[in-house]
């Protein structure tokens, strides 16, 4: 392989921010080719460099607070860092593309999708009017966008996440670019969409001939796609190899770390107990009001006859793409939303109950969700975050509170002097260990966890499962665990529930099922969950 071969040299590139008199290097002696026509993957955790290495490419740091100490990033020979601004606007978006992590804050909910992708058009090709339209109904239909024209005057919260992504990524595609980088194209997706968008810009490469600058963190899916594979470090690659041999020989001890961080392991041995939560024929309709009168013409079945028994110290998944009713059915469990049907809390019927009344036994029936920043308070302290609930309840004098708060911050692995401290000075991982103490100082019976893990790294993914196993087995908590990550769930589950549109189409023992699905969907969920390595060319 000789270097004409290589659209982009990277070399010695670092990256600084400078604010004042204080300046904070976070890429250094960065070092990489991207080759004409493949696939080269940026991979690491968060915080490691990823994103700012490849949005120097096209200069896209907020400048001048970010400099380039050293370095230089060539594109056919002439150094984009150095190049004038003008000159630099012709090739972005042009001559190399890009492809943002999260589609809905990338379109402008102002506009259409017709008038978005034309002025991509108009702004590279001077295309407008008929000519334009043409070409975006071309560009639509080659994402894979089902009766484009009916889209073109769409805005984006009318579509789906995977349809704005493949929106995304036709602007992207709207001046045949020879690179298109791909920032995390697929984290805020469900894993049979990511799949669908992984199938795509595979074919979408192979037709085009472009080359594939790929930054994740996910890499079931680097696997599936990649050629050559860089891993970034606290801001420096520490490997670099192709993808099978970086795969099945890794010689750094991070990237060991890193394979090795799927969540693995069987969940916790507990004999199951009595049943301690029983939903029968469970219903959440939200009414659909039109016309001047506002009658109900039909209803949205976010939850449409659902039934289970929950034994105690056993954890039941609940599994199923974005909109199934999987977090709307945890919340009606808790009563805090309306719902139809009978819901039995050890023993006790609380369907019928009112919110006074339930009261007493929300501390017996705690919850986690998904991301730790927004549910904690920034203005509380740690302390008073997990301590909330004790004085809520009246749970002991000022000094047994103090004292439960530092046995609850022990039990999640945490500093006891952490609790004079504020969320905003933790960790993705550590705010929500801060999260499960708050549930766990109440000593409940009952834990909802409602995608736990989907907002943290895997290596974090894999700390917080095995904390979670841990303090169920110590306590025999029961734990309703929500997630599309089925490795998370195949890692703590004991009992799966697959909801599709409101409805479960398939229940029972997880082991069984992960073995052996029988229902078509789940069977596509576990394919797109766990992709298998990509064959040689």
């Amino acid at each position: 392989m000789n270097d004409t071969d290589n659209l982009i040299e990277v070399r010695d590139l670092a990256v600084e921010f400078v604010t004042g008199d204080n300046r904070q290097r976070v890429v250094e002696n960065i070092n990489f080719d991207i080759r004409r026509g493949e696939t080269l993957a940026l991979v690491g955790e968060s915080g490691s460099g990823k994103s700012v290495t490849a949005h120097s490419i096209l200069r896209l740091l907020p400048y001048p607070i970010a400099q380039h100490p050293s370095g230089t990033i060539c594109y056919k020979g002439e150094d984009l860092l150095s190049m004038n601004e003008k000159k630099l606007r012709g090739i972005r978006g042009n001559r190399i593309a890009m492809v943002f992590q999260e589609p809905m804050t990338s379109l402008n909910p102002l506009h259409s999708i017709e008038k978005q992708i034309n002025e991509v058009l108009a702004l590279h090709k001077g295309l407008s009017g008929k000519a334009a339209t043409a070409r975006t109904l071309e560009l639509l239909d080659l994402v894979g966008i089902p009766e484009p024209r009916k889209r073109l005057k769409a805005y984006p919260h009318e579509l789906s996440g995977g349809q704005r992504q493949r929106v995304m990524i036709a602007m992207a595609l709207a001046n045949e670019p020879e690179l298109l980088i791909a920032d995390e194209p697929t984290t805020a997706l469900d894993v049979t969409v990511q799949l669908k968008i992984l199938e795509l810009l595979k074919d979408l490469q192979a037709r085009l001939g472009m080359s594939l600058l790929l930054i994740s963190h996910d890499l079931n899916l680097v696997r599936r796609i990649a050629n050559r594979v860089c891993v970034m470090q606290r801001g420096m690659i520490v490997e670099q190899a192709s993808c099978e041999d970086l795969f099945t020989a890794p010689q750094h001890s991070y990237t060991q770390e890193l394979l090795g961080a799927e969540p693995s392991g069987d969940p916790v041995d507990n004999p199951p107990g009595e049943p301690i939560l029983e939903v029968d024929d469970l219903r959440v309709w939200f009414p659909i009001k039109k016309g001047l009168m506002r009658r109900t013409v039909d209803y949205v079945k976010a939850v449409d006859g659902i039934n289970f028994s929950l034994p105690q110290g056993q954890t039941l998944g609940i599994v199923g793409e974005s909109g199934s009713g999987k977090s709307t059915l945890g919340l009606a469990i808790l009563r805090l939303l309306g719902s139809q049907g009978a819901i039995r809390f050890q023993g006790q019927a609380v369907d019928g109950l009112s919110q006074k009344e339930v009261r007493p036994l929300r501390r017996q029936m705690q919850v986690v969700f998904q991301d730790p920043f927004g549910s904690l308070s920034p203005r509380m302290s740690v302390g008073q975050i997990i301590g909330e609930g004790l004085d809520i309840h009246n749970m002991g004098s000022a000094a047994e509170q103090e004292q439960a708060v530092i046995d609850a911050l022990k039990e999640v692995d945490l500093d006891p002097e952490s609790r004079h401290r504020y969320p905003h000075e933790f960790s993705g991982g550590q705010r929500q260990r801060i999260a499960i103490a708050r549930a766990l100082v109440l000593k409940p019976a009952l834990i909802l966890l409602d995608e736990p893990t989907s907002a943290l790294d895997r290596t974090v993914q894999r700390q917080v499962i095995e904390l979670l196993r841990s303090l169920q087995a110590k306590y025999n908590l029961t734990y309703l665990f929500i997630s599309h990550d089925l490795a998370v769930v195949r890692a703590i589950s004991h009992h799966l529930m697959v909801v599709k549109q409101g409805q479960v189409v398939e229940q029972g023992p997880a082991e069984a099922i992960f073995a052996a699905p029988q229902h078509i969907y789940t069977q596509q969920l576990l394919e797109a969950a766990f992709l298998a390595p990509a064959k040689a060319d």
